[in-house]
């Protein structure tokens, strides 16, 4: 059993409602999330190997920014995600660095090949200055260590979906 906090309201797993939220990998249950009728719904696109990571961002999103206004979809690997993105655009996919198979780093020049102005948070355990520098040159929206600090996480986030005008990366 895991908990968090938000908003200075401690939320555990059992309480969270999963309306228009996917099961965390399960065959055929990550479409549910995209087959769902959402007119006003964001969809946000969570990418990590590490389940219980997957779980905390789906809370997190889920409390922050409620069941009926966001959509979110957790899947474990680069591959799922590659996938998901080709189904239906998200508004913000959160990115894994270090993945088993295709990693975050892969993943994310596919997704930026599909949908070159979509937004993405990459994350990682390996807080290396030079990576961050270089994943932000190649036009990755923001780049977070693990563990996340959900307070930041939340302030990126409102400031991407408050923004009138679409996001564009800067390629250099």
């Amino acid at each position: 059993m895991w908990s968090i906090f938000v908003r200075g309201r401690r939320v555990r797993a059992e309480r969270l409602s999963t309306v228009g939220v996917s099961t965390f990998g399960r065959a055929g249950a990550a479409a549910s999330a995209y087959h769902r009728a959402v007119s006003d719904a964001r969809r946000v696109l969570i990418v990590d190997d590490d389940e219980s990571v997957r779980q905390m961002l789906t809370a997190f999103f889920e409390t922050t920014y409620g069941a009926g206004k966001i959509v979110v979809e957790a899947v474990g690997d680069g591959a799922a995600a590659i996938d998901a993105v080709r189904r239906a655009m998200p508004a913000l996919v959160i990115l894994d660095i270090e993945m088993p198979g295709i990693d975050g780093v892969t993943a994310y020049h596919a997704i930026r090949d599909i949908h070159p102005r979509l937004p993405v948070i990459m994350l990682t355990g390996n807080e290396s200055r030079r990576t961050a520098a270089e994943l932000t040159a190649r036009g990755v929206f923001s780049y977070m260590p693990k563990p996340v600090r959900l307070t930041y996480l939340e302030h990126i986030v409102t400031a991407l979906f408050e923004t009138r005008r679409p996001w564009r990366p800067t390629f250099r």
